[in-house]
């Protein structure tokens, strides 16, 4: 098996031991049938890997060893509503999204965490009325720098130089109100939001960004270490394959996770929270388009262009 194949193999059974309910709904906003494939946002018949959550295709035979497997398709989801200029996704859409994974949390039985847990991870937006739920390698930095825009912080996205710099600023969280007013902005007319992303996709991203491109010399020597321990090489290199980070990964419990691989249902806790759009990174610009008309702010700027560590079809 080579190297690329053995690392694409071992990404379906990490994923798989992680039973991730909000990843199914990311491939597509239909339940695929059993047994199908639903690469292209179309159906066909596969004998492939089967879980709960996702069909895996046998691995593809080809002459080309630098061919890439495409897990989601940006074309899944092809309604819209027409609003001036802009095309938006139907509200209908993110109704289904909704209910599939609540139909996923059924299936799980999971603790609750505390509600701070929850709360602190929620931004406030008090102009614009709304909580956002970031996660690490889906457009997070973008919408940080369009939270500073709406309040006033910068004049334009394109202010800020370089991504670092969204952290400089202070982003209040709904887990800094009192309980009153938790509750009453969450019962309220706010709009709650959260993007995700294929699980397969946003690892590789974060390998290539934490470790492959220009990697942070204090996170690169930390994991290395651990990287190495977990599969057993006694070299003094820094560097490590995806392979070797995703058996890492494969031997430590979750919960243990950094947040820029941490599981998405770990960082926004949807089966505790009703969020009033899930976006996804492969149907990207219809769902900002969608938010920005939703809190009424369309008019006020342009969503930062961004293409990190991949494009939006989420490749590996």
């Amino acid at each position: 098996m080579s190297k690329n194949r053995r690392s694409l193999f071992l990404v379906i059974v990490l994923i798989t031991l992680l039973s991730i309910p909000i990843g199914r709904f990311i491939a597509s906003h239909r339940q695929p049938r059993h047994g199908t494939d639903i690469s292209n946002g179309r159906y066909r018949p596969t004998s492939g890997l089967t879980n709960k959550l996702f069909t895996f295709p046998k691995p593809i035979t080809t002459k080309t060893p630098t061919s890439s497997l495409d897990l989601v398709s940006s074309s899944t989801e092809t309604r819209s509503l027409t609003t001036s200029s802009k095309k938006y996704n139907s509200s209908k859409v993110y109704i289904e999204r909704k209910q599939l994974v609540q139909d996923e949390c059924k299936l799980y039985k999971r603790t609750k965490p505390d509600d701070s847990a929850i709360y602190r991870r929620l931004l406030v937006d008090e102009k614009y009325n709304f909580l956002y739920c970031p996660i690490t390698k889906v457009a997070n930095t973008a919408w940080r720098t369009v939270m500073l825009v709406l309040r006033g912080s910068i004049k334009s996205v394109s202010e800020l130089k370089t991504g670092g710099q969204v952290y400089l600023y202070h982003y209040r969280n709904l887990g800094g109100f009192s309980t009153r007013d938790q509750q009453a902005r969450l019962k309220g007319d706010v709009t709650k939001f959260v993007f995700v992303r294929h699980p397969f996709s946003r690892l590789l991203s974060a390998y290539r960004d934490k470790f492959e491109d220009k990697p942070e010399l204090t996170f690169l020597e930390r994991y290395s270490y651990v990287v190495k321990r977990a599969v057993g090489r006694r070299d003094v290199a820094l560097r490590f394959e995806f392979e070797e980070f995703v058996r890492y990964l494969l031997k430590t419990d979750p919960s243990m996770y950094n947040v820029h691989w941490l599981p998405m249902h770990l960082v926004c806790h949807p089966c505790f929270l009703d969020y009033d759009v899930m976006g996804k990174y492969e149907t990207f610009d219809a769902d900002i388009d969608y938010v920005m008309h939703r809190i009424n702010a369309d008019g006020v700027l342009t969503f930062p262009h961004f293409a990190p560590h991949g494009d939006r079809k989420s490749v590996v």
